[in-house]
């Protein structure tokens, strides 16, 4: 099956609701917010020459040039209010966030900008395979692999994923193999033949305090792509992985369903290695 951008699946699923559909979109409110804010500065800098050649006047004893820096400095004043109430217009963060509108901007920014494709997961979360971005619209902001960001200008984002994107390294990828490999042996029932499925392995990480609420499924999943995607065949001292599929009918929600880059869904189910 392959998954479009949006999240629909092309081969008959539905595509997900739009929410807010008419809400604008935040790159060109930014840039209209930007603009209004760079008057108000032109207009502060008027107001400040005007007070500084008010200053000039004063010392030198220049009357005639005194008041017409005053007249000045209170036209620009009475001027003020108007120019600062347009500069903090308000960008309504929480509807941005909270419906489809942020995730469409991003696809598209994404695309336009780098090349990248993105998908919606069922959870919500925004895949650019391997990275994960998701909404956090208690807190006006955006996460990236958990983490908060501190933009939400679409343009910087998609710099910040294009970044984390050419940032998984092999390095990355045998760090997370040696963990995938210590918890197999720990979950293995036979220490001969050291197998797991990932849905065991990854309620053993989550009983350290904090982990997964820092690593939802979503991107462990996507761990196990980039796994999968790189250089990495062997753990450290020499044991070759590969991944398992299940036997008989597994439940759903036992398999880490993950998009790829070319919108292919993955299914990854267990690791064994020899």
């Amino acid at each position: 099956m392959v998954i479009d951008d949006l999240g629909g699946a092309m081969d008959g699923g539905a595509a997900p609701v739009v929410e807010n559909p008419g809400l604008q979109a935040l790159e060109p409110a930014l840039a209209e917010a930007e603009a209004r804010v760079d008057a108000l500065a032109k207009q502060a800098g008027k107001f400040n020459s005007a007070i500084k050649a008010w200053q000039k006047a004063t010392k030198l004893g220049h009357l005639a040039n005194r008041q017409k820096a005053i007249a000045a400095a209170t036209k620009l004043l009475d001027e003020m209010p108007e120019a600062l109430r347009a500069a903090a217009g308000d960008i309504d963060v929480a509807n941005y966030l909270a419906g489809d509108a942020w995730r469409q901007e991003l696809i598209e920014t994404l695309r336009s900008r780098h090349g990248i494709r993105a998908f919606r997961d069922p959870s919500g979360a925004l895949v650019c395979p391997p990275v994960v971005v998701s909404a956090d619209p208690a807190r006006s902001r955006l996460k990236l692999l958990s983490a908060g960001l501190g933009t939400l200008r679409p343009s910087a984002i998609a710099d910040e994923v294009k970044k984390h994107r050419d940032r998984v390294s092999a390095a990355n990828c045998q760090e997370f193999l040696e963990g995938l490999y210590a918890a197999a042996k720990r979950v293995s029932e036979n220490p001969r033949e050291v197998y797991a499925p990932f849905h065991e392995i990854y309620a053993l990480f989550s009983e350290t305090p904090g982990w997964r609420k820092a690593n939802p499924t979503v991107e462990f999943g996507q761990r196990i792509y980039a796994l999968r995607m790189s250089s990495v065949r062997t753990t450290k001292d020499g044991c070759v992985y590969q991944f398992e599929t299940p036997g008989g009918k597994p439940r759903e929600t036992d398999i880490f369903t993950v998009y790829g880059e070319d919108g292919h869904v993955n299914r990854f189910w267990g690791i064994r290695f020899l």
